[in-house]
């Protein structure tokens, strides 16, 4: 079983002779099962989503109908996931300030926990080897360094971030996950994914940064380059901008014009 934790969705690859399989989902451990759902006969995959949301989860799955040759059997299998809490430093994550920035891991809390799942408390021998990102939207991102202590439930990543003057677009999310051998119990932690913005004023010069064609023809939107749109516009300037921060990121006494920052190909079809 595989579960990606930045689109919350769980793969279970099922043995070629299987009939079938039921799998049922709960977010709480006193949750009753609730009724399950049968697969077509002959699938090779269980594929579930959307795992992002609880805090806590746990499948479970069965083959149904197996010829006596598979190997599997009829039991159920149960498999845990469990979403830790994940704060950065600074509060908003751009692409000007994501090199240096730091995520807060705080795994799951106790009350959740269940003997066949993991605690809230970091393992002995924790390294940072145990912990990894994952990316969607935005790339040269990695982890530099971690700060964990075994039997603490609390880690800092410090991210690296190479890709200098990036546009991060809308939706770029990153995560971080912890694996199982870093803390006590059998599941694999996996943190909530925490949202990117875009910082297009990143030197507070007051002038807002044109990187792309796109946005050098969203200029005659806002003529004075103050981030005002008129309400008919205001889609085709947000498509322009991605995933703006508060004010495009400009000063407090807010922009008055633009700036390029780099060169733009105006040969689009080669």
């Amino acid at each position: 079983m595989s579960v990606n934790f930045l689109t919350g969705v769980a793969t279970w690859t099922l043995p070629a002779c299987n009939d079938g399989a039921w799998w049922q989902h709960r977010t709480s451990p006193t949750d009753s099962w609730p009724a399950g759902s049968t697969t077509s006969v002959g699938v090779t995959t269980v594929t579930v989503a959307d795992l992002r949301n609880p805090d806590y989860g746990e499948f479970r799955l069965s083959t149904i109908g197996d010829p006596p040759t598979c190997s599997d059997g009829n039991s159920w299998v149960n498999v845990s996931y469990r979403a830790t809490t994940l704060s950065s430093s600074p509060a908003t994550l751009t692409a000007s300030n994501l090199d240096g920035a730091t995520l807060t891991v705080t795994l799951g809390s106790a009350s959740t926990t269940r003997t066949d799942t993991s605690s809230n408390t970091l393992a002995s021998g924790v390294a940072a080897s145990h912990f990894s990102l994952a990316t969607t939207g935005i790339s040269g991102l990695s982890i530099s360094a971690v700060s964990a202590t075994s039997g603490g439930s609390t880690a800092t990543v410090t991210l690296s971030h190479s890709t200098d003057g990036a546009v991060i677009p809308a939706g770029a999310r990153v995560a971080v996950r912890v694996a199982a051998a870093a803390h006590t119990g059998s599941s694999t932690l996996t943190s909530k994914p925490v949202s990117l913005t875009s910082d297009y004023d990143g030197d507070d010069d007051g002038l807002i940064e044109i990187r792309t064609l796109a946005q050098l023809n969203a200029v005659r939107w806002d003529l004075d380059g103050n981030g005002t749109v008129a309400a008919g516009d205001v889609a085709n300037y947000i498509a322009a901008f991605p995933n703006a921060t508060t004010g495009l990121g400009c000063p407090a006494t807010g922009c008055t014009g633009y700036e390029l920052m780099n060169d733009l190909d105006f040969d689009t079809d080669g």
